[in-house]
């Protein structure tokens, strides 16, 4: 009887963004669409979701908010940032350095999917392709990555920290004098910001340092040989979109 009796009690506040509140129970809500509240006099009333502050439920006889039902003004804005699960990620990334050709930008692209077992253990394994200088071979990444998230004091923001490393394969290319090519380690450890949207997939930005080793030969002409046994360092700024299920 004491808990029927709390239940009845209980008081859901809805507060509308034109300063309208409203007291009773909630019957029926869908985000997005409609609530229904019935009022202490019994009276329902309809309220349209896009029109909501927030919703808060009082203890009975108290006043206080129940603290387990919290403000969804933050849940309305942005989707809680989940952080367990499957995920997969699209990425793309401008890489900037210098070498014995001078100063170098160039652009890659990544795909990784995993498993987040918690905010600082995640793995994952994708493929990818990096250019590092225009005039070279691409290069294809086999990798694996460590991913961890760090809050950052709001609910839909995060700091992202990732390793990825593997190894980069390349294919000689005759037409641009390239008669042997071979692959070699990459290591790109980054710092990142992650942003959880309303909907769809989340946003990513980071921050980070690439390096890919390769192995080739040029020719460039008859009788001409150059052995090109580099390791390139490159910073990486990336944006990518992350869906974590």
């Amino acid at each position: 009887m004491a808990s029927a009796q709390v239940w009845q009690e209980t008081k859901d506040v809805i507060r509308l963004k034109n300063g309208t509140s409203y007291e009773g129970k909630i019957l029926n809500y869908k985000q997005g669409e409609m609530l229904t509240l019935q009022q202490p006099d019994g009276l329902l009333v309809e309220i349209p979701d896009a029109s909501i502050l927030f919703i808060r439920q009082l203890l009975p006889g108290t006043g206080e908010l129940d603290s387990k039902k919290n403000d969804t003004e933050t849940a309305r804005k942005a989707r809680p940032s989940k952080l367990k699960g499957f995920y997969n990620s699209s990425q793309i990334s401008l890489a900037w350095g210098s070498d014995n050709d001078g100063f170098t930008i160039a652009a890659g692209a990544h795909y990784i999917f995993g498993y987040q077992f918690s905010p600082l253990l995640g793995f994952g394994a994708g493929i990818g392709a990096d250019s590092y200088l225009l005039s070279y071979p691409m290069v294809y990444p086999l990798l694996a990555e460590w991913k961890a998230y760090l809050p950052l004091g709001k609910e839909n923001r995060n700091l992202l920290l990732s390793v990825a490393g593997g190894y980069g394969l390349t294919f000689r290319n005759r037409k641009s004098g390239f008669t042997k090519a071979e692959g070699g380690y990459l290591l790109h450890p980054s710092i990142g910001y992650r942003v959880v949207t309303s909907k769809g997939p989340d946003v990513t930005f980071g921050l980070g340092v690439k390096f890919q080793k390769v192995s080739l030969v040029r020719a460039s002409f008859p009788g001409y040989r150059e052995d090109i046994d580099v390791t390139f360092q490159r910073i990486s700024l990336n944006l990518g979109l992350s869906l974590l299920k």
